[in-house]
């Protein structure tokens, strides 16, 4: 049954009859085609049939008792009366199958109760639109599921179970690394860096021991989270108020802190002997210290404890110690200098820190006993405005800024301490 919808009774009959009539002639077609397909084929295996026939016949005149050639010739000679009927019968009259009406079509009433696809054009633009939205839906809330990374800030303070102090808006694409603190320049990515010298500098202060520098130890979950980028970053900061500060390398697997303040050739004067304490060409009074420089085959391990034997050295003669460690999630050479850190901060850059990374390391952290650092998440958003400048007019603002971060991140560190002492007793 052949059957259409049209605006008009007539219509529809006529795309009926005019669909029947094309397809039957579609059918004989079809099968002439099909007839002169199998003709060519029977045709040319009748050529080979009959060639083997009569070189097997040449063959048995010349040898009348080989049996084998005999049976050979009765076999071809079989083969080839088959095929030969087989053509002779595509070459008679052949049986066409077509598609007959018996009556033209007759238009019938639709029941048009029931769900009916859109007809104007409009309705069926707004029908698929909002087809379109309802999947498009679905597939963000599919992806948010199946997402990996940490996209918002709370979904890091969520896995890390802390608070984060501070947001440093990423200005740079993953993986670029730069100094952006310099004394020329005072923008939301460098003043950020600032707020978190003065962050730290205010949980820093009431240290029993005050007299040698304290040590920052800079971490993250994985690597490219921008942890050497702010290692640098902070350490320039520091070197910008005068403070004798040095940068020391503890990512031994990929190091890349020396290489970004430009140190490796001009040693310090005040080094000792054999001590890869260089001067940074990028920053003015840094020191940058890394035993990578003097001992390429160690393993990351030995370089470590060699970094913790000489950093009551470098907290002796410095009063700024910034460390940059490897990735928490991927070496065991945090170990040695989790004990010794004075202040730890913790790095979670937006769109590329894993999930599961950054809850290995909350728990890593929570097994080995360390319950207060500084959360820092990079890649938020960035403010333009005057707290964030240190011009005539922004100045105190931003001065006021800074005092209200630290104060804030120095309250929340002294009610963990806190909280543990009453439990502890």
């Amino acid at each position: 049954t052949i059957s259409a919808r049209a605006a008009t009774a007539s219509r529809a009959e006529l795309i009926a009859d005019t669909f029947a009539d094309e397809l039957s002639k579609f059918v004989v077609t079809r099968q002439d085609e099909v007839r002169e397909q199998r003709l060519t084929a029977a045709t040319e295996r009748l050529d080979v049939l009959q060639s083997n026939v009569r070189e097997l016949s040449i063959q048995i005149a010349r040898n009348p008792d080989d049996r084998i050639i005999q049976a050979k010739l009765d076999a071809a000679t079989r083969r080839y009366s088959t095929v030969f009927e087989e053509f002779d019968t595509l070459q008679g009259q052949p049986r066409t199958i077509s598609l007959v009406t018996l009556e033209s079509a007759e238009a019938v009433p639709v029941n048009q109760r029931g769900l009916q696809a859109p007809r104007s054009r409009v309705t069926r633009g707004l029908f698929l639109g909002v087809v379109g939205a309802v999947l498009g839906s679905g597939l963000v809330l599919l992806l948010g599921i199946l997402d990996p990374r940490i996209r918002r800030r709370e979904q890091a303070e969520s896995i890390l179970g802390v608070r984060a102090q501070l947001t440093i808006p990423s200005s740079v694409r993953i993986g670029e690394r730069l100094v952006a603190v310099r004394r020329d320049r005072h923008d939301p990515v460098a003043d950020s860096y600032r707020a978190l010298r003065s962050v730290l500098s205010l949980a820093n202060g009431d240290r029993s021991d005050r007299s040698i520098a304290a040590i920052t130890l800079v971490l993250s979950a994985g690597s490219g989270d921008g942890k050497t980028t702010a290692t640098a970053n902070l350490a320039a900061a520091y070197t910008e108020t005068g403070a004798r500060t040095v940068a020391v390398n503890t990512d031994f697997r990929r190091p890349s802190l020396a290489r970004l303040l430009g140190a490796g050739d001009n040693p310090a004067p005040e080094a000792l002997p054999n001590m890869p304490l260089m001067l940074s060409n990028s920053v003015t009074g840094l020191r940058v210290y890394d035993e990578r420089l003097t001992d390429a085959e160690a393993s990351p391990s030995e370089l470590a404890r060699k970094v913790v034997r000489t950093l009551p050295w470098l907290t002796a003669n410095y009063e700024e110690v910034v460390v940059d460690s490897a990735p928490v999630a991927m070496a065991a050479e945090i170990l040695e200098l989790l004990p010794v850190a004075d202040t730890i901060v913790v790095l979670v850059r937006l769109g590329h820190t894993k999930i599961e990374a950054a809850a290995r390391t909350a728990e890593t952290l929570r097994a080995l006993g360390v319950k207060d650092y500084l959360l820092v998440v990079i890649g938020g958003p960035g403010r333009h405005d005057d707290a964030y400048f240190y011009g005539s007019t922004g100045e105190t603002a931003a001065f006021d800024r800074g005092r209200g971060l630290a104060s804030e991140a120095l309250r929340s560190l002294k009610a963990r301490a806190s909280g543990r002492s009453s439990r502890e007793s």
